[in-house]
């Protein structure tokens, strides 16, 4: 198979910097960007490594320089280490030249001839073949400390000179250790005595050297921010590298933040020992990914397992000792926060051969053919389970086809399922139940992986940065880094001069009126700042799609700045709750005063039906009228509308909009984000719109559904629907401001034509209004219809209109049942609740009552703190679960947009909800 190479030298050999040269080595692989790209520079000539008052191979004469050999790498030199060396001096590998290992490369000699091998971060060793790899013999120490931003590679010399890479390119990493193991047993009984220890000397695999002893409290060095890539070899049955092994390793060793990508072997095995590890990263391992025995006590924690359905066995095979399952000392690691992710042929957790350990907070997910996903098998573990020494709790199996969840083993005379759902915090779930995002493995704000309390199943807190950013490869579902940013494809420049407060990241501006007519991102290793109507596609024509990373921040100077996608194209916009993507105002940047209309907004047009598309002869709209549709945008943005109902713009997913909007002209403004003709292919939740100068999202027409929407402080309309939409709305707070802002909803059929069709009509639940003095609540008018359902609006003593009905048309629709409210309760000052129309002979009062769980009552007694409902509440248990009518619609029995436990904001909404 071919994968993706490390360094692109054709495409982007300038937009490798040298961390020994003032920047970082950007390595990209897989899905996922692997370093933060800095400003371009010119490839260098190689040179002899130049690191003052550094000890290094070269200068010891212990390497030669064979960059003439690798015409492809033009961006350091490149040295080559003698055959099978041994190094008993301590030196250092810089970040100034590539490092090829020859053969057995060794760190001193067993307990003799210490030395400590240093890598600098950002450093690539590399492997030319399966025999060549790096041991760390006992004694001795390794001190790779790379850096999130300047990772350690170690990788074959065909990922380097991109060339096709696979698994078993070359060797590996060995770690020799002085601490305990069960195989220093010579076999009198299960104990391994002292003596046994004391005098302990195992062999490796690989001959690399000798391992064991009796100093649980060893150190060989640090790893930290550590790739091994394509390495692993079989040398004979059960004599394989893996790409890390740890044997015997002390509890002295620091190891954080290490990754194995496509080895042949195991990603990581311990062999024994008491080191503890973090922050591990195992991906498409060639047999098992995490693989411990022969007396491990230590633990491992956050630890993220992604398998491939091309190869590999086992995401965790674990024992004690596979011919002796009950020496000691016994193999019993503390294992916490794992996500294992499991493909076609592979298998979950294998919990076997006398392996006890304690686990927890674990989650096991995996495709229909994914096997075992949880077993516990081998008379020994069997026992482990049974007397408490091996145990799982606080975790979920979640495989897709329910008959692999686990194996055919019997607990205690039950079922290994019944034995996992007997421990504590335990379930048992589908993956579709997980609510994860789309790259299968980050947990969504309400996914039931998140306990509260800070706690949470997996390897990702959703309330925290993915640990994995800036330095992993390979990561599925990522932000794809074959694609060039705006900077690399010469479409913005570099203006970081003109913004000092502006420290944290470069800053790149695009260029004035920009129209991406091919395939463009936005990276967030920089701000991005819009000039002018920024386009993203032309009219069904030219496409593109806008990636932005999650964590970009992108901004505009003025009104006139915004961004549009245009019909046929795309923006693919996936935040995670710890990194939201942010487009604001240059004030909000430099710290200067914010406030509503400092840029534009956001503009999405589509081909969704809309019907604005009438040309006017009935009230009918057409196929042929949709078919050519094109009905202009506000703010001179483009053309909208269409026969597409299923039309996808893309993702906006935990994006925040602020300070935006731009009256041009009497009823051309521009929104926060504004959605015209947009279909239900597109997906929209968690997004909030903070300030804005007109409405906060409105919708002319389009099929689109939204779900977990903050609307605060907006100057005009909070959330204004309008011209046919059709979509769905689920999760809505809505906080307005005294200052300014018109209504909390505004919804029309079309205004000057209220009875046109496509008719206006969506359906609207769980939403939470916090009225402003000054302001209005609901107003539903001018013909729309709707389905509203669990909606809550309160508001001081001069907050008016909390629910209003007018116009014929929407009046008639409230009559005719096309336009109804239930479940709902209205909180506000008594004389203005609602307003003075008619329907039905009756007040809108009486309307309102006379629907199924309406509820009228006082601000102080609806039972909110803030915009969440007490535990006390009346809108608690007393909603209507829509989910059975609509399948868009999540379960819920309450009134309002919280449950009264979760709430969803927390993590990216960072302004506007606060008191």
């Amino acid at each position: 198979m071919e994968f993706r190479n490390v360094f692109k030298i054709s495409a982007i050999t300038t937009a490798l910097v040298l961390a020994g040269c003032g920047g970082d080595i950007n390595i990209n692989e897989g899905d996922e960007v692997v370093a933060a790209p800095t400003t371009p520079t010119t490839p260098t000539t190689p040179t002899t490594p130049t690191t003052p008052d550094v000890d290094t191979p070269a200068s010891l004469g212990l390497a030669t320089d064979v960059s003439s050999e690798f015409p492809e790498i033009t961006d350091k030199p490149v040295y080559r280490l003698d055959a099978d060396l041994t190094i008993t001096q301590d030196m250092t590998l810089t970040n100034d030249a590539h490092w090829i290992v020859k053969g057995r490369t060794a760190i001193g000699e067993d307990n003799a001839n210490s030395a400590v091998l240093t890598i600098q971060e950002g450093t690539t060793v590399i492997g030319e073949d399966g025999d060549d790899f790096l041991v760390v013999r006992r004694g001795s120490q390794i001190d790779a400390s790379g850096s999130a931003s300047a990772p350690i590679v170690m990788t074959s010399i065909q990922d380097v000179t991109g060339q096709e890479t696979s698994i078993g390119q070359w060797g590996g990493v060995v770690l020799l250790g002085n601490a305990p193991t069960n195989l220093c047993n010579t076999g009198d009984d299960a104990e391994t005595s002292e003596d046994e220890l004391i005098n302990c000397g195992v062999s490796a695999e690989g001959d690399a050297g000798l391992y064991g002893g009796n100093d649980p409290e060893d150190n060989s060095g640090t790893l930290e921010y550590v790739v091994v890539k394509h390495a692993g070899k079989a040398l004979a049955s059960g004599d394989e590298l893996n790409g890390i092994s740890f044997a015997g390793i002390g509890s002295g060793t620091t190891v954080n933040h290490i990754q194995v990508h496509q080895n042949l072997d195991d990603g990581i095995e311990f062999f024994g020992g008491t080191v503890s590890v973090s922050n591990v990263v195992l991906t498409d391992i060639g047999d098992d990914s995490l693989d411990w025995s022969f007396g491990w006590t230590g633990s491992a924690t956050n630890v993220y397992i992604q398998q491939s359905a091309d190869g590999g066995d086992n995401a965790i095979e674990a024992d004690n000792n596979e011919d002796n399952p009950g020496w000691a000392p016994l193999t019993k690691p503390t294992i916490s926060n794992v996500t294992i992710v499991s493909a076609d042929g592979t298998n979950g957790v294998r919990l076997r051969n006398g392996t006890a350990g304690v686990l927890s907070n674990v989650l096991i997910t995996g495709s229909a053919e994914a096997q075992n996903c949880l077993r516990v098998n081998g008379d020994e573990s069997i026992a482990n389970a049974e007397s408490g020494e091996l145990t799982i709790t606080n975790s979920v199996v979640a495989c897709a086809t329910a008959a692999n969840n686990f194996g055919s083993d019997t607990i205690g005379g039950e079922s290994t399922q019944a034995w996992f759902e007997g421990q504590t915090g335990n379930s048992v779930l589908t993956p579709s139940e997980l609510n994860l995002e789309d790259n299968g493995y980050f947990p969504m704000a309400d996914s039931p992986l998140v306990l509260g309390g800070g706690q949470y199943i997996g390897a990702f807190d959703p309330n925290q940065a993915d640990w994995m950013d800036g330095w992993t490869v390979g990561i599925n579902g990522g932000f794809p880094s074959d694609i060039l940013n705006a900077f690399e494809q010469g479409l913005a420049t570099d203006v970081s001069a003109d913004f000092p407060e502006i420290t944290d990241k470069p800053v790149y501006a695009l260029t004035a009126d920009t129209t991406f007519v091919s395939d463009v991102t936005f990276t967030n290793d920089a701000h991005w700042l819009i000039k002018g109507r920024t386009a993203v596609g032309e009219d069904n024509a030219n496409s593109a799609t806008l990636y932005i990373q999650r964590g970009t921040t992108v901004f505009g100077e003025e009104g006139d700045d915004f961004l549009v996608v245009r019909r046929g194209s795309q923006i693919i916009a996936k935040g995670i709750p710890a990194q939201p993507i942010t487009f604001t105002s240059v004030q909000d940047m430099t710290g200067e005063e914010t406030s509503i209309g400092q840029w534009g907004g956001i503009v999405l047009l589509g081909n969704a039906p809309t019907n604005l598309c009438n040309t006017g002869d009935d009230s009918e709209t057409s196929d042929d009228e949709l078919a050519n549709c094109g009905v202009s945008a506000e703010g001179d943005a483009g053309l909208y509308g269409g026969n597409d109902a299923e039309d996808s713009s893309g993702v906006l997913r935990y994006v925040v909009v602020k300070h935006a909007g731009r009256a041009l002209a009497a009823g051309d403004e521009l929104n926060g984000i504004s959605f015209a003709g947009i279909g239900s292919g597109t997906e929209v939740d968690y997004i909030q719109v903070h300030e804005n100068l007109d409405d906060g999202i409105e919708f002319f027409g389009g099929t689109v559904s939204v779900s977990h929407v903050v609307l605060t402080a907006i100057g005009d309309d909070s959330l204004d629907w309008s011209f046919g939409w059709t979509g769905n709305a689920q999760y809505v707070v809505i906080k307005q401001d005294s200052a300014g802002g018109d209504n909390a909803f505004e919804a029309d059929n079309n205004e000057d034509n209220p009875a046109w069709l496509p008719l206006t009509k969506p359906t609207v639940s769980n939403v939470t209004i916090i009225g402003a003095n000054g302001t209005n609540g609901v107003r539903l008018r001018n013909g729309t219809a709707g389905i509203i359902k669990n909606l809550v609006v309160t508001g001081p003593a001069d907050y008016a209109n909390c629910l209003r009905v007018n116009g014929a048309e929407a009046i008639a629709n409230a009559e005719s049942g096309e336009l109804s409210v239930t479940h709902s309760t209205v909180a506000c000052a008594a004389a203005n609740n609602f307003g003075s129309d008619i329907i039905d002979g009756d007040t809108t009062e009486a309307w309102f009552t006379g629907q199924t769980g309406n509820t009228v009552t006082s601000a102080a007694s609806v039972g909110l703190t803030g915009y969440l409902p007490t535990s006390d509440s009346a809108l608690l248990g007393s909603g209507y679960d829509l989910s059975g009518d609509n399948g868009f619609f999540d379960s819920t029995d309450y009134q309002g947009a919280f449950d009264g436990q979760t709430d969803w904001t927390l993590g990216w909404v960072t302004v506007g909800l606060e008191d």
